[in-house]
């Protein structure tokens, strides 16, 4: 046993321990190395998918408000029943029915309403006409108000999906997804040679739609829900997109 210590003690005092510890000087710098990589990790990785997830979501707005700006164009077509390809010639006499009285066939609900909020047909556009224009049923307005309606929506859906829900308020918590639109009242944008709703100038001369539409991207709950930290319940009229467009024919 002392035989061995002073080995040991010869070994240390000749230099020749501190010249074998000293090949490797790199175990304590790799442990630094690997403290520091793991600390720059913590502060950057956050930053780097919050920017990931900053540019998915002005991805996904841009496009929502491209295909909500051509939705609202897509109500132009209500004057001329162009493109009926988009919702299907025969849903134009069921619109034609409906407005002189006939309940809404299920083809005309399905294009109104996306599955699950087919009972909100015709309360809800009852409701709307009420507030738009102060008459009680929206049948009552000109038939190519309704074609209006259903071009924008059927534009929505090819553009963004069937993610797209209609008529449901954008503005709720849960409406992600929602798309509300309405007929514009077109007495502030006529002349009083226009006439009364429902008269032969009066349908010739005007529609307009105005749609209000919260994106929907199941990626985008972290960013949305930092958001809402930030911003509080006013978040979700922050991610509302809203459009109008009219034209006189």
């Amino acid at each position: 046993m002392f035989f061995a210590f002073q080995l040991f003690q010869h070994f240390f005092e000749s230099g020749f321990l501190h010249v074998r510890l000293s090949r490797y000087p790199f175990a304590a710098d790799k442990k630094n190395e690997i403290g520091s990589v793991m600390v720059e990790v913590a502060i950057f990785l956050p930053l780097l998918l919050a920017l990931l997830f900053f540019i998915l979501f002005i991805t996904t707005t841009i496009n929502a408000r491209t295909s909500l700006s051509q939705a609202v164009t897509s109500s132009r077509l209500a004057l001329t029943r162009g493109q009926t390809e988009r919702i299907g010639s025969e849903v134009l006499s069921d619109i034609q029915d409906w407005h002189f009285g006939a309940v809404p066939s299920g083809r005309l609900t399905a294009l109104l309403a996306s599955p699950g909020l087919e009972g909100e047909v015709p309360s809800y556009y009852d409701d709307v006409a009420d507030d738009t224009f102060l008459i009680d049923d929206h049948v009552d307005l000109p038939a190519h108000y309704t074609y209006a309606l259903v071009y924008a929506h059927q534009s929505m859906k090819q553009s963004l999906g069937s993610s797209v829900r209609y008529p449901c308020n954008p503005n709720d918590a849960d409406g992600a997804g929602c798309l509300a639109c309405k007929n514009i009242d077109p007495f502030p944008y006529l002349d009083s040679s226009a006439g009364m709703i429902g008269s032969p100038t009066y349908s010739r001369q005007f529609v307009g739609v105005e749609c209000e539409y919260r994106p929907s991207n199941t990626l985008l709950n972290p960013f949305l829900s930092l958001l809402r930290m930030v911003a509080g319940d006013g978040a979700n009229s922050l991610l509302v997109i809203k459009r109008k467009s009219f034209f006189i024919g």
